[in-house]
């Protein structure tokens, strides 16, 4: 249960350790004012002396801190003390025909799309809701020692789903004969928990499949309280209104600040069905926001829904345990941002209600002083693919914020990648001569070949005299005209800044060079060399364009020859250039080649395969060819003269 009081605090009331107890409510007592009551659902037989359940009570400014803090329930329970190293978290398919051709396929796609186990769920043992039921025995066409084995072959697990019925019949013979099958996980069906009895028999359940090394779902209306610590193998249950009942956005922003409070829930998504009441973009959120170890995807989908829709690579990408997670914001019946850290890597999941809302996130949960690639993925209706999800990236850190306004019912989810990864390229130093890698730079000797085979050797204080001294002043040569200096020259620009106190002396010199139309040729020292400056004053600054020296320019290959020019072609060719005049708008140009960089290193950080780019570009002009047309046309006399 969670409270906002009206002083503004928020309060959460759970159960912890609820092993060998029953199931317990929280309701408003009507009786007494401010007042909670218990109500036990029924009697709990134990021999004395007996222990009860913790009751928690988180107290927090924000409802996220709520969230933030439920590690509590958790570690009101006892520690783990067996190995559970063979337990793996990770993504799982329904395969909901029950057949082995579409379990293969089913198979394929999870090794496709980075997913870990395959479920087949009720109905492949019979009708699950009776005695007479066999779960020792496959009732529907589906040859399951194939299905095993080829998971097995390609690195995909099992899970049977298993009801309430087989589970108290045979469940201490079903174990181990799943084991030797090959399962490696069971999703417990419609079982009971409320009373003592059926909540001891169910923890008892989960111990028998840990000694069989079986991980488990436990589904329906079970309530976590923080058993996983002592049995991880459990490694989610549902108890929520999921996904699969189709709740609103409204319904799952409240979730988060209740439920999940409790521990992990199965939400099981329903990516492609056409049910949903909310947004893509909210689905692919609902998988960051939704915390479950075994994280249930294309819950009433097919392989074939797929249909390359690039918003899947964030599922591929999303690991189902984390390092690090805090709510950003949230309100329950509002909205909800939550962000999760595995490794170097940030994953955000953003919901907002059936109204929709416009939201702000700051980003310094990020590491400082790193740079991230964002990939973001929103809701557009304006895209092409059926799901309607915009997948964008660009560079980001930790000092910046991000604006989103939300759709009703919608969603946002991001991938935070840190731009540098891993260890950067080296280069060894080699003598082809010697045949061996040069170890030290006391090896190498600086030299000039003036003749083939023949070298002026210098050592390194020898050269040491010949460098400039370094001096970061500019000194100014002379003043001239913009226009006598050839644009051939020009190599790099930089902003010119005054230092501290000299803010006049920059301002009247900018100002003096602007109005006579004028700029300074000057010479400064750039670490050991000394370059050739212009100083080219501008509304705002002063820039400092770098020069090459003459020597520096290339002369002309070969003389470009003369040819005699008629009036009429250079009046049609004039008239020509005309008709393309605009004027200059340099914000209308972007580096194309950076562009095609950047989505190739996205396409690279989710193991997608580099596709060749057209560089044919498109609504251009070839000033050549134009020119060439103007002189056919006057020779065919196509155009007259004036």
């Amino acid at each position: 249960m969670t409270i906002g009081l009206p002083n503004g605090l928020w309060v959460s009331i759970a159960d912890a350790d609820v092993a060998d107890w029953c199931l317990s409510r929280f309701k408003k007592n009507i009786q007494k004012q401010n007042t909670i009551s218990t109500d036990m659902y029924d009697v709990v037989d134990v021999v004395t002396p007996g222990k009860t359940p913790w009751k928690a009570i988180l107290i927090a400014e924000t409802p996220g801190k709520l969230l933030d803090n439920n590690d509590m329930i958790l570690n009101l329970n006892q520690d783990c003390t067996l190995d559970f190293s063979w337990v793996k978290p990770g993504k799982i398919l329904r395969e909901i025909t029950l057949t082995t051709e579409n379990a293969i396929e089913c198979i394929d796609f999870c090794v496709e799309h980075n997913l870990q186990y395959i479920l087949f769920d009720g109905g492949w043992y019979g009708h699950a809701t009776t005695f007479r039921a066999d779960a020792s025995y496959v009732s529907v066409p589906i040859d399951l020692a194939k299905v095993i084995a080829y998971g097995k072959e390609r690195g995909i697990g099992v899970w049977l789903y298993v009801n309430q019925h087989a589970l108290q019949k045979h469940a201490k013979t079903l174990f181990p004969l799943y084991r030797e099958w090959g399962i490696v996980g069971l999703k417990f069906g419609f079982v009971q928990y409320a009373t003592h009895r059926w909540s001891v028999w169910m923890h008892d359940l989960v111990k028998l499949a840990a000694e069989n090394q079986l991980m488990v779902n436990i589904h329906d209306e079970y309530r976590p309280s923080g058993f996983s610590r002592t049995y991880p193998n459990l490694l989610t249950q549902e108890g929520i209104r999921g996904n699969e009942e189709f709740p609103d956005a409204t319904h799952n922003t409240i979730l988060p600040f209740t439920r999940l409070i409790s521990g992990a829930a199965d939400y099981t998504i329903c990516y492609y069905d056409k049910r949903l009441k909310t947004t893509h973009a909210h689905q692919l959120a609902a998988s960051v926001i939704f915390y479950s170890p075994l994280q249930t995807l294309f819950w009433y989908d097919k392989p074939s829904f797929y249909n390359n829709e690039p918003e899947i690579t964030f599922f591929e990408n999303l690991p189902t345990v984390f390092d690090d997670s805090t709510v950003l914001l949230g309100e329950p019946g509002k909205q909800v941002f939550m962000a999760r850290r595995k490794k170097d890597d940030w994953f955000v999941g953003g919901i907002t209600n059936n109204n929709g809302s416009n939201e702000i996130i700051t980003l310094n949960f990020l590491e400082p002083d790193k740079t991230y690639l964002a990939i973001v993925y929103t809701d557009d209706e304006n895209e092409r693919t059926s799901t309607h999800v915009k997948c964008s990236s660009f560079l980001t850190d930790s000092s910046q914020q991000m604006k989103f306004k939300l759709k009703p019912s919608g969603g946002v989810a991001i991938h935070f990648v840190p731009v540098m990864r891993g260890e950067r390229i080296k280069y060894k130093k080699y003598c082809p001569s010697c045949n061996k890698e040069i170890k030290s730079n006391d090896d190498i000797i600086k030299g000039y070949e003036y003749e083939k085979g023949r070298y002026v050797v210098f050592t390194q204080d020898e050269l040491d005299k010949l460098k400039t001294e370094k001096d970061r002043t500019v000194h100014i040569d002379h003043t001239a005209k913009m226009s006598e200096i050839d644009s051939i020259y020009f190599d790099k620009n930089y902003y010119m800044i005054p230092e501290p106190g000299a803010e006049k002396s920059y301002e009247l010199f900018r100002q003096a060079l602007l109005s006579l139309k004028l700029v300074a040729v000057a010479k400064t020292v750039l670490g050991t060399k000394q370059e050739l400056l212009v100083l080219y004053p501008t509304k705002e600054c002063i820039i400092a364009k770098i020069l090459f020296y003459k020597e520096e320019i290339q002369e002309l290959p070969k003389p470009i020859p003369k040819v005699e020019i008629k009036k009429e072609e250079l009046d049609l060719a004039k008239l020509m250039v005309k008709s393309l005049e605009k004027k200059f708008d340099i914000s209308a140009y972007h580096d194309e080649y950076q562009q095609r960089l950047r989505e190739a290193i996205t396409a690279k950080i989710n193991g997608k395969e580099i596709v060749a780019t057209d560089n044919v570009t498109h609504e251009m002009i070839d000033p050549m060819e134009a020119m060439k047309q103007v002189i056919e046309m006057l020779q065919n006399g196509k155009v007259g003269t004036a």
